[in-house]
């Protein structure tokens, strides 16, 4: 599991991107289904974002009223409704805001289950607000526990960990840039996904010819750029260094005994770099640049990096 939070300030705008699928020609609504917490009179997300935006403007000193918060479980993992709604509302409690205002979406859009919460900061009596924080020892907590308790697929816990649990892997965490753009939206990070559809084929790879190919079946590609190497699907991209250990530009050149470079100028340039280093006759070079098909999502619930 990965719960991800950022602070917002418009309910209204959170409320209408958790209720419409985005672009033209989608359902008019992809909440599976909705519940509502500590709020009189909402029945519609909409109502709830307006009464919850009424309670906030009781404290005049919060400028980003609205907590968003979103819990995904690994593709596998199959929570039912119930257990969905009982971590959701624990992890409101572990945060100190069990009583507040708060609206749980649950998503079928994905290929793994998720489920948002749009809370708010400002207290239905006291008008206080929560802290800045966004205590997330205790978002990691209440992940780490829950996979336990329900039989979910254990994740390497960065601020917190179980008994028997390993530390994660700090090389494949996210960046503050991008964890920022992932917790805006409310879904995995690209890496995770690259991670989980190709890192065997990183790690099975024997040359750049065997990757691409890989890479290609999954409708992904590689880009070589200043810093390093990047993996894409035509939309987003990710570093290869991010995909797991020994995965870097660097390392995999040291494993294939060519450079990207050397092998993405062609054949003739492949091969001479090849017999330069005594490899014998290169192998065909594998096609780039074929059209992309777009990655289908799946979560990898990692954790962020320093968080």
């Amino acid at each position: 599991m990965i719960g991800m939070a950022f602070h917002l300030q418009s309910f209204t705008r959170l409320a209408g991107y958790l209720e419409k699928e985005q672009g033209p020609g989608t359902e008019p609504t992809r909440a599976a289904w909705i519940e509502h917490r500590n709020l009189v009179y909402a029945e519609t997300l909409q109502q709830a974002a307006r009464e919850m935006t009424f309670q906030a403007r009781a404290n005049d000193r919060v400028q980003k009223p609205v907590l968003h918060l979103s819990i995904s479980w690994a593709p596998e993992d199959r929570p039912t409704k119930a257990q969905m709604r009982t971590i959701a509302g624990g992890m409101l409690e572990d945060l100190g805001i069990g009583a507040h205002q708060a609206s749980i979406v649950a998503h079928e859009d994905k290929p793994y289950a998720h489920v948002h919460i749009m809370a708010n900061r400002v207290h239905p009596q006291t008008c206080r607000v929560t802290p800045q924080g966004l205590y997330w020892r205790q978002i990691h907590a209440n992940a780490r526990r829950s996979e336990r308790a329900y039989g979910f697929r254990e994740v390497p816990g960065h601020l917190f960990r179980l008994d028997g649990q390993q530390p994660p892997d700090r090389s494949q965490s996210l960046s503050r840039k991008a964890w920022r753009s992932c917790a805006k939206r409310g879904e995995m990070p690209f890496q995770f996904l690259v991670q989980e559809v190709a890192g065997l084929d990183f790690q099975r790879a024997a040359s750049w010819v065997e990757l691409t190919k890989a890479l290609a079946r999954s409708g992904l590609a590689l880009q070589s750029r200043k810093s390093g190497l990047v993996v894409t699907d035509g939309l987003e991209y990710a570093k290869s260094s991010s995909i797991g250990p020994g995965i870097s530009r660097l390392k995999l050149e040291r494993r294939f005994g060519m450079t990207y470079a050397e092998f993405s100028a062609g054949p003739s340039t492949a091969e001479k770099a090849m017999r330069t280093r005594g490899m014998g006759r290169a192998l065909p070079i594998a096609v780039v640049g074929r059209p992309l098909v777009r990655l289908p999502r799946a979560a990898e619930p990692a954790l962020v990096r320093g968080r």
